[in-house]
Parts: C-alpha cells; structure tokens; sequence
C-alpha cells in the first residue's frame, strides 16, 4: 500500500510511502520524530528499528546534506524501506541495513554515527488486548 503522508508542507517532504498491508501502519510519531531531530549539515545518522523508513525519510528531506543508515530486523520492512528510499531519490545518502540493534551488522559501515533516532515500542507487555498481527504488535508492545 502506497501513503502519502499529510498535505502541505508533508507532502513536499515525503512523496511516497510504501508499507505493508497487515502490518504496522505509519502515524504522525515518525514524522513528529523526524521534525524533532537535530541533524546537521554532513552528519550521520542512525534509524535503529527504521521500519517501513518513515522518519528517515523525512529527516534526509528535511536536512538535504545528512547521510542516514536504516537498521531493521525484520528482512519484509528492510525490503520496503529500501524501496521507499528509492522511491525518494535517496539510496545515494541512505541504506537500509537488515539487523539487531544489539549486533549493529558491519554493513552499517565503519564511521561513527552523529545521532542515532529510534521509535521503539512504548507499551508494556500487560497492557491492552493484544493484536492479533504479529508485525503491529511488536511494534507497540515490548518484548
């Protein structure tokens, strides 16, 4: 499924956005996220647990001279976030590395990294009815 994300100034930011059908749907947190980052011209940055990419993708628009790596351990959301970068024009200041936090994979190359941003899940185990889709559930519930 292709998104646009909001109208205005959203849209010149971010054109398109592919995310999966059943899975985590992409809200208005990335992109407060994004908008909250304090990037620099050149700096590097890290998306640890990037998804679908939104809010890197925001972030490389809004700071046109930064580079970005998008780290995601789930391989389907890794694929999209690859997609959604090209879709942007932005593999040449961005990749998306498949991968555990944990381990940062070599692929993530070898400079250190100036920021590091993340939307990690914010819900703990014991709240609410849990989703029946696996993808969206480890997205908000703790592990």
């Amino acid at each position: 499924m292709r998104d646009e994300l909001g109208a205005g100034r959203l849209r010149e930011i971010l054109v398109l956005l592919a995310q999966p059908l059943a899975g985590y749907g992409v809200a208005i947190v990335p992109v407060l996220l994004a908008a909250a980052t304090p990037i620099l011209a050149d700096e590097r940055l890290l998306d640890a647990g990037c998804g679908s990419g939104a809010a890197m993708l925001c972030v490389l628009a809004r700071a046109p001279a930064c580079h970005a790596v998008g780290l995601e351990a789930e391989a389907d959301l890794a694929e999209i976030a690859r997609l959604n970068l090209a879709a942007n024009g932005l593999t040449e200041r961005a990749a998306v590395v498949t991968g555990d936090v944990a381990a940062l994979p070599g692929s993530a190359g070898d400079e250190p990294f100036d920021l590091v941003i993340s939307n990690p899940p914010f819900l703990p185990p014991s709240a609410g009815t849990p989703s029946p889709r696996p993808q969206r559930q480890a997205a908000h519930v703790e592990s």
